[in-house]
């Protein structure tokens, strides 16, 4: 007797999809046991809408499945449309971000005289920007889009048997040019975890391309590991680069000593956690930080899945780690079915989503920040090209 084969893309949809819930249930939860509900209204909002996106685009059905969707939105899911708009939206934020961005000599003092040279906009933005934005955050929504168009190059305009089309041809400049625009304003920056975040994001579009160069990224990771144990000053001498002023045991206890205070407040809320936009009213007063002064305000755990668990709950956290590995079961599993028009999106938002993962491990992500947007126009395009 035979068995009914549930659909290949069944795993990814369903982690996604229960993921997704417990996500929006662990917020809604959390809404409900704060005590100032209307202050942080805005960030719930965004959660649950960015939730909902994702969810109901993974309910669309393939667009091989003609007469399901209406034709204005097949028309709107057009990948020359898509890509379009991801590239022009790539275009304005790393124009304006560097003019939004609150320069500080301490992130790159070689590049010192270029920061004083840039013209700001920061007394004329709106409110909620304050000072400026954050240099980490400027090199770390610039690495996603990067990583969009590297994976979009390199699988879109990928050999094949089709003749090249108008959009893989035209697509290509200004792909190319993003990439080295964004990537040159994540050296800019400064930012170490925008840094390892191209890096690695890069290295998944690629090894999505060819599969081989995972055993090429497993041979300089080796080298890297031999090269520290047979010569420890060079390794120490690179890490001392990288971390400039700092030593590794300084920032080692400075993000051990907020994960610390971030776990304490776990303990005491695993289930609604302290509220969205609330960690640098809570921590310091309730989990003061025990080894090191920090300089600067905290206002995320510079965890992700830590954040989440603290300002949401575990349940929250738990829907959140689903959601994404379901996200990248479906880029993975589905790219060899792909139509071909839709292959460099897929990849280059997959790319971008694990920019923004790597990223979040140790720097400053958060559901609570506008820059936490881009992980549902990821997600959300991750379940577009689909299609």
């Amino acid at each position: 007797m035979l068995q009914p084969q549930l659909p290949a893309e069944a795993p990814g949809l369903l982690l996604v999809r229960l993921g997704g819930a417990l996500l929006a249930l662990g917020g809604a939860v959390s809404w409900l046991a704060a005590p100032d509900r209307s202050a942080t209204l805005l960030w719930y909002v965004q959660l649950l809408v960015g939730v909902g996106v994702v969810i109901g685009l993974s309910a669309i059905p393939r667009s091989g499945r003609r007469g399901v969707l209406p034709g204005r939105i097949q028309a709107w899911k057009e990948p020359s449309i898509v890509s379009g708009a991801v590239l022009a939206l790539g275009y304005v934020l790393a124009i304006a971000l560097p003019l939004l961005t609150d320069w500080r000599a301490d992130k790159a003092p070689w590049l010192s005289p270029f920061y004083s040279a840039i013209p700001s906009l920061v007394p004329h933005a709106p409110a909620w920007i304050g000072a400026g934005v954050n240099p980490n955050q400027t090199g770390g929504i610039l690495a996603t889009f990067a990583a969009f168009s590297i994976g979009f190059l390199l699988h879109h305009l990928e050999d094949g048997p089709a003749p090249p089309s108008r959009l893989r041809i035209g697509a290509a400049a200004p792909a190319a040019v993003l990439v080295a625009i964004a990537t040159a304003g994540v050296v800019f920056s400064g930012s170490r975890a925008a840094g390892a975040a191209l890096l690695v994001a890069a290295f998944f579009a690629m090894v999505l391309r060819n599969r081989y160069l995972l055993w090429a990224v497993l041979g300089f990771l080796g080298a890297g590991l031999a090269v520290a144990a047979v010569r420890p000053s060079a390794f120490d001498a690179a890490v001392g680069f990288l971390l400039r002023e700092e030593t590794v045991e300084t920032k080692l206890l400075a993000r051990a000593d907020i994960w610390l205070s971030a776990v304490q407040g776990i303990a005491d809320h695993a289930f609604t956690g302290i509220g969205l936009a609330t960690l640098n009213d809570v921590l310091p007063v309730r989990y003061p930080y025990e080894t090191v002064g920090l300089s600067y305000t905290v206002s995320q755990a510079h965890n992700i899945l830590l954040d989440t668990a603290l300002t949401l709950g575990v349940p929250a956290a738990l829907g959140f780690a689903l959601l994404s590995a379901g996200l990248l079961v479906g880029v993975t599993s589905d790219l060899g079915r792909e139509r071909r028009r839709y292959r460099g999106i897929a990849v280059g938002a997959g790319a971008a989503f694990v920019g923004c993962l790597i990223f979040g491990l140790t720097d400053a992500l958060s559901l609570s920040t506008p820059s936490s947007l881009l992980l549902w126009v990821w997600a959300g395009l991750m379940m577009v090209s689909r299609e």
